[in-house]
């Protein structure tokens, strides 16, 4: 692999790729033409480019060669006559096709020419070098039956090829670009100024940049850490989902640990800063990010491989051929012989083979919800044998739910959720909101209070009631009576989150679990069901990891870390792996995977890295995309196939003389159209889960 970083998306470039007159480099030729597109669209609003001019130049002229090119067909296959026309109108038709034809030859097939000797030179032989000489070869020899006046032209042969494959590159390379812009949004997050405080509690404001280890900073509530470090002083309850992948906020005393990007809560904070810039946790994530999209490049395309070999063996053939006949029956003979072999091997058929099929996919699919970042991942969904699933978000709904509340005595059951629910009613805890769904499930009315007082990640009280943890209540001299003290233990040991509330009438404790998405169980099922290991990776406590595991009779790896994501991804990979997230804390894991896939409801930049994205969050949709995989897959062989046994048989015909260039150009129509047709079954199979 090059060390080369293409100018235009940031990934890596191939070893074929160089630097150009500029000293750019482009890692396709996609992204060539998409640098220059954007690099002149610097105008004012509404003007018209160079490079976007001459673009839709050569589209415009393209679909004029459409319109006419069909005239021309008839005068070879019906004997001289095209549907009743004069011969002066055909021969009209003939000359504006190779008129229209030959500026978009330029300025189309003119770049790809010139990417793919850029890459000869370096001793490579692409694909663009195969369609270059393919366009060519059909536009000499149209050109040759139109002066000639004999022999049907294909000029709209020659246009399809050049703006199908530039439309193509340029949409991949756009699509590319996104990950690099998402990875900026995410370095973004962070302030730029921050309140840091000295040793006598003097505050001031300056650049995060200037921030270095051990500063004392101030973090307000509903704002972002922007460094890693300890609380010094000051509790509150902290988002760390941006790291952790969890949505339950995390209560922070003096002493715990916080990290760079997660959110403060309601409370205010001073962290001494222990990490800053480069070294923070959250940028650690971007750096894995980073270095697993660049290791995506593993595998060529297998156009680009079969090319290697297929090119310089057809050259040989046709100049064999046409060396052959040039000895026995002249200049003429050796000239169409050499162009039979090269029009029956135009790379319309392979060219198409694949692409045609993953188009037609794409677009099924996306009518489904279902978003494929590129032909990679549709090809390999349906054989990777490894899934691994987040839990937070994926396969739950990441909102908490109350399982059970216990209360002592029984009879006052009804009194303490009021007063539950009236002290939680004005919080934006997730816990506070669980309650208060959970009261008016019941039926049960919040009670009014005069006024509510708040400890930042402990509770809430107010007129001799308190809601809050374990550790607040007991701070006023409350300890659980042995009825609750079981309870309290029991869940404890299942790592629940618990809420207690203490009134006159009695206490109670609130036991909590996030709900699992309706189709979570299903899923994995299926997924097993079909021969294919299932593994969650979760940043949960390995009590809540058992609990689940349990749940869903799954294997569940527990407290793992992006970085820790990541090393088991790279350790369970060998077999093929998807790993399904919704997390920014998943994105390194995702881009990692054979194939990453995004719930919709997930972080932007967890979408941009992932190659699939459900735009929903049923997790069962996945079994739709692995269906359509495989049935894509098995249409994309046939085409293959026939486009192989084609260019087999027809260049040994071609070769042997016994096919003429102009029955060359027409089985190299007809094969497009059998790749076309048997692509677009696709579109009316209907994809079931």
């Amino acid at each position: 692999m090059s060390n080369l970083e293409c100018t235009y998306c940031g990934l890596p470039c191939p070893g074929s790729a160089g630097t150009d007159d500029r000293g750019a480099a482009y890692c396709c030729y996609g992204c060539r033409l998409a640098a220059r597109v954007m690099a002149d669209g610097g105008g004012p609003p509404g003007s018209l480019t160079r490079t976007r001019t001459l673009l839709g130049v050569a589209i415009f002229l393209s679909m004029n060669v459409m319109v006419v090119g069909w005239m021309t067909y008839g005068q070879e296959v019906y004997g001289g006559t095209t549907h009743g026309l004069s011969a002066a109108t055909v021969a009209l038709f003939r000359y504006l096709a190779m008129f229209f034809t030959a500026p978009v030859l330029v300025i189309l097939g003119w770049p790809i020419a010139q990417t793919g000797w850029e890459a000869l030179k370096r001793g490579t032989i692409t694909t663009e070098l195969l369609i270059a000489l393919g366009a060519a070869a059909a536009f000499v020899f149209s050109y040759i039956a139109v002066m000639r006046d004999a022999g049907a032209p294909y000029f709209d042969t020659v246009c399809m090829i050049l703006v199908l494959v530039t439309v193509g590159k340029y949409l991949e390379a756009s699509a590319r670009v996104r990950t690099t812009e998402a990875l900026h949004a995410l370095e973004k997050l962070l302030p730029e100024t921050v309140t840091v405080e000295d040793a006598a509690g003097a505050r001031t404001s300056v650049a995060l940049r200037d921030v270095t280890a051990g500063a004392r900073v101030c973090i307000a509530p509903g704002s972002r850490v922007p460094v890693d470090g300890t609380v010094h002083a000051g509790a509150s309850a902290v988002d760390e989902q941006i790291i952790t992948g969890e949505s339950a906020p995390v209560e922070k005393c003096p002493g715990d640990r916080v990290f760079a990007g997660a959110l403060n809560g309601d409370g205010a904070l001073v962290i001494t800063a222990t990490a800053v810039g480069d070294a923070t946790v959250l940028h650690g994530v971007i750096d894995l990010l980073t270095a697993a999209r660049r290791s995506k490049g593993r595998y060529e395309k297998l156009a680009d491989r079969l090319a290697a070999i297929f090119v310089p063996v057809v050259l040989a053939i046709a100049l064999t051929a046409g060396g052959w006949a040039w000895w026995r029956f002249g200049v003429e003979a050796a000239i169409m012989r050499f162009l039979a072999v090269l029009l029956i091997s135009c790379p319309c058929a392979l060219g198409l083979a694949t692409p045609m099929a993953v188009w037609v996919a794409l677009g099924h699919a996306a009518r489904r919800g279902i978003l494929f970042r590129n032909a990679d991942a549709l090809e390999q969904l349906a054989r990777l044998r490894v899934w691994a699933f987040d839990k937070t978000g994926t396969l739950t709904t990441g909102a908490a739910t109350v399982i059970d509340f216990a209360c002592a005595p029984p009879e006052a059951r009804a009194a303490l959720l009021a007063s539950a629910a009236g002290l939680a009613r004005d919080s934006t805890h997730q816990l506070s909101r669980a309650i208060v769904r959970y009261a008016a499930d019941a039926g049960i009315a919040p009670q009014g209070f005069s006024a509510v007082q708040s400890t930042p990640g402990r509770g809430l009280a107010a007129d001799g009631v308190f809601l809050g943890n374990t550790a607040y209540l007991g701070s006023t001299g409350w300890s659980p009576p042995e009825p609750l003290a079981a309870v309290l233990e029991r869940h404890v040991a299942a790592g629940q989150p618990l809420t207690c509330v203490t009134a006159p009438a009695g206490a109670g404790v609130f036991a909590f679990a996030e709900d699992l998405r309706p189709t979570a169980r299903a899923t994995v099922d299926a997924l097993r069901h079909q021969g294919r290991s299932v593994t969650v990776l979760t940043g949960d406590h390995a009590a809540r990891g058992r609990q689940l595991a349990a749940d869903l009779d799954v294997a569940v790896e527990a407290e793992l870390l992006p970085a820790d994501k990541l090393a088991w991804v790279h350790q369970h990979r060998t077999g093929g792996l998807a790993m399904v997230g919704d997390g920014v804390n998943d994105a390194p894991a995702l881009a990692a995977a054979d194939v990453g896939i995004a719930m919709g409801c997930g972080a932007d930049v967890t979408r941009e890295t992932a190659d699939l994205t459900l735009t929903g969050d049923d997790p069962y949709d996945l079994l739709a995309a692995i269906e359509l995989s495989r049935r894509t897959v098995s249409i994309i062989r046939q085409n293959l196939f026939w486009a192989f046994g084609y260019n087999v048989v027809g260049i040994g015909l071609a070769a042997a003389g016994l096919l003429s260039p102009v029955y060359a150009a027409l089985a190299m129509v007809a094969s497009s159209l059998i790749v076309v047709n048997n692509s677009l079954r696709l579109r009316s199979e209907k994809v079931t889960k």
